[in-house]
């Protein structure tokens, strides 16, 4: 600290004693100057009282020792300020190197849930996004399908606890809930969906339009993937970045969609699939 002796090994319990006995030392002191320089005075002037007539020696002395004794109490009130205040310093980084280090733990906590977690929980917590973002687009139609490349052919979905299909049935909650119409599928009943089997998209839930979309289609389309992929941190495959490219790259084949409607595929979780295009944890 540069000062003349070190006072690393003073603890801050032992630090702000030794700050308290400094700042008594410094009254006592100035208990004594005042009393040695008020027994001067009067000592000059012949007025002491009989209990005081002692000699001027005396109260000189007192003054004297008064003077050192707030000299040194001051030089000790600052040395153990200055150490009192490094070990509140140090306190305080070790408090902020613990708390960050929590919130790093935390988040990344949050991004691994976040990716490999139910994404039915947060599309279904995210529904005022999806409201938000999508509610200018309210009456698109739209249809749902899920992909996944292990079923068996002509299977179709009609119930099921699966982590895709019950990512499917949130989209469709959001979606209605953001004023979006669904739209069935031709040759199906209502409740049931197709699988898809060639032709996938990919893993993760991306959104598909027909070759001849109109801008409008486009745009409510581009704007339903930004909000699945802010809501389930997922990259779209394309790894482009404008709302223009990211809507061709996500033009799928047009069986049966009508050139105004939006497909929304679920395909299986890519944390489980093994995303190439994951960009989290």
């Amino acid at each position: 600290m540069g000062y003349l002796f070190s006072l690393s090994w003073f603890s801050k319990s032992a630090t702000e004693t030794a700050l308290y006995i400094a700042e008594l030392g410094i009254v006592v002191s100035g208990a004594i100057l005042t009393f040695g320089a008020v027994g001067e005075y009067l000592e000059d002037h012949h007025k002491l009282p009989r209990w005081m007539e002692w000699p001027k020696l005396v109260f000189i002395i007192l003054v004297v020792l008064g003077l050192i004794g707030e000299f040194f109490g001051d030089g000790a009130v600052f040395v153990f300020s200055e150490h009192l205040h490094s070990i509140n310093e140090a306190e305080a980084k070790a408090l902020r190197m613990r708390v960050n280090a929590e919130i790093s733990a935390r988040l990344e906590l949050e991004k691994q849930f976040l990716w490999e977690g139910p994404r039915d929980v947060l599309v279904r917590s995210s529904e005022g996004a999806f409201k938000k973002n999508l509610g200018k687009f309210a009456g698109q139609k739209f249809k749902v399908s899920m992909c996944d490349p292990a079923i068996v052919p002509g299977q179709r979905i009609e119930s099921g606890l699966s982590e895709s299909n019950l990512a499917l049935q949130a989209m469709r909650f959001a979606l209605s809930g953001a004023g979006w119409k669904l739209t069935a599928w031709p040759g199906f009943v209502a409740g049931e969906l197709p699988y898809i089997i060639n032709g996938c998209s990919g893993p993760g839930i991306l959104v598909g339009i027909g070759n001849a979309a109109p801008q409008s289609t486009r745009d409510a389309a581009c704007a339903l993937q930004e909000t699945i992929n802010e809501v389930l941190t997922q990259k779209v495959p394309s790894g482009l970045t404008t709302c223009w490219s990211r809507t061709f790259a996500l033009v799928k084949r047009p069986d049966a969609l009508p050139e105004d409607e939006i497909d929304v595929e679920v395909g299986p979780h890519p944390a489980v699939q093994g995303d190439p295009w994951k960009t989290v944890p």
